[in-house]
């Protein structure tokens, strides 16, 4: 009997999809409304000691060296990054960062804000799999309910490993069927949907002890440059800036929801004819968001080593710009020698009356205020090994269920435009998956009858994908997207053999031209190699698989997602 797209069933093999209430025990991050206390504190901190609050390092290795240590007692750095170079597994990261903030505590006496980008999708430092969903994955699915309990899920993994603080959301305005550098980084384009999914998963992080990282302030959506690379230019007035990608900024401001806002490496000539990024623009970050926004809680930099950064030559004197700017904590990411440099710079700064020592204060107070609040986050005597890898286990295993009802959503969304395939394949019909991941291979051939065949995407691998389905004229392929590469191999493919495939695409859409070319362009808009098991049982006759095979099916309906507002 064939089912309502509606009320979508899906039959999946030995998958049971049920998404627990979760209750954790962790207190969330309230920063320290405590004025004597953190007085006292800012009074007994040497001018060194200061500016070293306001910078964020990057380092290099996955384990405490002697060199970083030095470092770390020379400049003092308010706040530690980790990127893909740092972290090899979980018990690796979780003793470093706990080595890290030990060095810290014992060294200014406060906590390290220990950072991480670990946004979901295709900005996940702390691999999984599946990979957590990315925010269009979210947005798409339309569950403000499932995006905090991601929110929630990521926080209690990044609190475990001893990180404190994720540089996300990512609340910039992307369409997904526009290229763009942001890609399936960003919830949607529609403001108010962005604004309630980023509130929701920032809430999430907060409840779960970690700080939550609002950006690319005021809003990097929509524009093609990669600011790593260039330094895009916006052409935007502020009043329609103010009706479109300001409105997550500001609602999220207005929430007073302790957080922290990562500023653009994005020129706005419109609002600042000085044509310098908002990174450096006290029109964007003083007047508007400090001023017209009403925001009081910590403003920091992306990297100032960023070629976006660069229309200031000096990264000391980029420093000095974006805190005259009204920012708090400059990153400097990747260079031992742009560290020191941009430290240097700014206390020769303030000690030749460049940077008044009111305007240093003024973003010390901040950084105090919220690591105050972390204060109930004691460091235990030691990692736990066996302790870690329970906790671990359990938050990856409630995610995996929340990633999959985000999936499936995204599924069904796209499925309502191709309702006539369902059941349309015959079990006897041969199947070519072309993918980069085995796994959505596997989880396939395990599921249906149908002969697969299997072929590893690789670059350069347009003519024997052609060949193979031009000796194969019967057969039909499943193509899965997993990125930019992938992309690219399919949309060189011959026209005829592109009518015989459907593609199932985890990126964005816009990567997938000309979808009319081909049988089907399904958006999962996030990497789950289950999908495969998905897709192959919606399209298959399942009425003919064999007996023993059909014990082990077991069919799950979905709850329509909740709508945003």
């Amino acid at each position: 009997m064939r089912l309502e797209l509606k009320k979508l069933s899906l039959v999946l093999l030995g998958l049971g999809l049920f998404v627990p209430e979760f209750s954790y025990s962790r207190s969330p991050i309230v920063p320290s409304t405590n004025v004597q206390s953190i007085d006292s504190t800012i009074n007994k901190m040497s001018l060194e000691q200061k500016v070293g609050q306001l910078f964020i390092f990057g380092y290099a290795g996955s384990t405490m060296s002697r060199t970083f240590s030095n470092k770390f007692r020379s400049y003092k750095p308010g706040g530690i990054i980790a990127f893909k170079r740092n972290i090899k597994t979980p018990e690796q990261i979780a003793s470093l960062n706990f080595d890290l903030q030990k060095l810290s505590i014992d060294t200014t006496g406060l906590p390290a804000f220990i950072m991480v980008d670990q946004e979901g999708g295709t900005v996940t430092r702390i691999k999984s799999r599946p990979a957590p969903p990315s925010a269009l994955a979210m947005g798409e699915a339309d569950n403000p309910e499932l995006t905090q309990k991601v929110g929630l899920l990521t926080g209690k993994i990044l609190d475990t490993l001893g990180f404190n603080m994720n540089l996300a959301p990512v609340v910039d305005l992307s369409d997904p069927f526009i290229n763009n550098f942001i890609g399936n980084r960003a919830f949607g384009p529609d403001p108010q949907a962005v604004k309630v999914m980023g509130e929701n998963f920032a809430r999430g992080l907060q409840a779960s002890g970690i700080i939550p990282t609002l950006k690319h302030f005021p809003g990097h959506g929509g524009i093609v440059q990669d600011s790593h690379h260039t330094m895009p230019k916006k052409l935007i007035g502020l009043e329609e800036l103010e009706k479109s990608d300001l409105v997550p900024f500001a609602h999220l401001a207005n929430t007073k929801l302790p957080s922290a806002i990562m500023v653009a490496h994005v020129a706005f000539p419109n609002i600042d004819p000085s044509g310098l990024p908002a990174t450096y623009s006290k029109v964007l970050v003083e007047q508007t968001l400090r001023g017209k926004m009403g925001y009081e809680g910590l403003i920091i930099t992306d990297d100032i080593e960023m070629t976006g950064a660069e229309k200031i030559q000096s990264v000391g004197e980029r420093a000095i710009a974006a805190i005259e700017a009204g920012c708090d904590m400059i990153m400097v990411a990747w260079q031992p020698r742009h560290q020191k440099a941009a430290v240097s710079a700014v206390v020769d700064a303030v000690k030749a009356g460049r940077l008044p020592m009111a305007r240093i204060d003024q973003s010390v107070r901040r950084i105090v205020a919220l690591k105050m609040g972390l204060s109930d986050k004691k460091l235990p005597d030691r990692i736990n090994p066996k302790q870690l890898k329970i906790e671990m286990n359990r938050y990856l295993s409630d995610l995996k269920l929340v990633t999959n009802e985000i999936s499936v959503a995204n599924m069904e969304k796209s499925l309502r435009g191709y309702s006539f395939y369902e059941n349309s394949i015959d079990s006897l019909v041969p199947l070519v998956v072309m993918s980069a991941d085995y796994q959505f291979y596997t989880s396939i051939k395990k599921s249906i009858p149908n002969p697969v065949e299997f072929v590893a995407l690789k670059r350069g691998q347009k003519n024997r994908l052609e060949s193979l389905l031009n000796k194969k004229p019967q057969s039909l392929g499943i193509f899965y997207v997993t990125g930019v590469g992938t992309a690219r191999i399919l949309k060189n493919l011959d026209p005829e053999i592109k009518n015989r495939i459907f593609v199932i695409n985890s990126y964005h859409p816009a990567v997938v031209e000309n979808t009319r070319h081909y049988r089907a362009v399904i958006n999962i808009n996030t990497r789950n190699y289950s999908t495969g098991q998905w897709i192959a049982n919606y399209l298959i006759e399942n009425d003919r698989l064999p007996a023993e095979q059909k014990k082990k099916v077991r069919k799950i309906s979905y709850k329509k997602p909740l709508a945003a507002d």
